[in-house]
């Protein structure tokens, strides 16, 4: 749940929200939860929750090759409203309205992602045992 956070955290600047489905869980667990060197960057990150933390947890991402792939899952899983509103907010941008939208939904998603980590169970670690 807490890379799930994570990432629609940062999708949610393009306007862009999915739920967490069984074929995103299984994502998670086969290809981002079983790797361990991946897991155990995300586990010594987790903790910090600050900007820095959350780019290392994408770079790791990146580098095992899952960022994309993750990604194109998410917008695989999206109808067309949601695509339509991921072009308009890029629109925005270009004609300089996006900031502040963009702040706000950061903000949000920060929050969101503080309070995910926050109810996870004090016996339970990221990267498995």
């Amino acid at each position: 749940q807490f890379i799930w956070t994570l990432s629609m955290g940062l999708l949610s600047v393009l306007g862009v929200t999915a739920a967490l489905t069984d074929k995103a869980k299984q994502f998670v667990v086969q290809r981002i939860h079983q790797n361990r060197p991946l897991m155990d960057v995300v586990a010594s990150e987790a903790g910090l929750i600050s900007a820095m933390a959350v780019y290392t947890m994408l770079q790791a991402l990146n580098a095992f090759g899952l960022l994309w792939p993750f990604i194109k899952m998410v917008l695989k899983m999206l109808g067309w409203f949601a695509l339509t509103q991921i072009l308009i907010t890029i629109g925005t941008y270009f004609i300089g309205a996006g900031v502040a939208a963009t702040i706000a939904r950061l903000v949000v998603a920060a929050a969101q992602l503080v309070l995910v980590w926050s109810q996870k169970p004090t016996d339970c670690s990221l990267a498995p045992s």
